[in-house]
């Protein structure tokens, strides 16, 4: 489930303009230039800038010195770059597939993916729905 401040509608239709972009690559996966293009702008700067491997390392040595309570909530608080999103939407990469989305209200949205197997990673989809508006993201089994 979605918590969409700004709207479930609006959140929808972010979240479907990136995916229905993505899920029709064609027959080779562009590169990150081309995906600059191909992606909405609004998605594409919201991505962060990749960090070099002295900043890499850093964030990994705080994060490691996080308490276990802190860790997942830093975790979400960083944002992706965007070569490290595109990797995990990958066809030979990524481990879920949108099935469908229902508007439970004016702010939320429940959206089902299809998975495959579990436990399952969803910090791409969860990405997304950030940079599409949502604040809230819940799973249910």
């Amino acid at each position: 489930m979605l918590s969409c401040p700004e709207g479930a509608t609006n959140c929808l239709h972010k979240l479907r303009e990136v995916l229905d972009r993505v899920e029709r690559p064609g027959e080779v996966w562009p590169s990150v230039e081309q995906w600059e293009e191909l992606l909405p702008t609004w998605f594409v700067e919201a991505c962060a800038t990749p960090m070099s491997n002295e900043e890499a390392d850093a964030w990994l040595l705080r994060w490691r010195q996080m308490p276990e309570s802190e860790r997942l909530q830093a975790e979400d608080a960083k944002p992706w770059s965007l070569s490290d999103w595109l990797y995990w939407m990958e066809p030979s990469q990524s481990v879920w597939r949108w099935a469908r989305a229902t508007q439970r209200g004016p702010v939320e949205l429940e959206v089902v993916l299809s998975v495959e197997g579990m436990p399952v990673a969803l910090g791409a989809f969860r990405w997304l729905a950030q940079t599409a508006g949502a604040e809230g993201v819940t799973y249910d089994s």
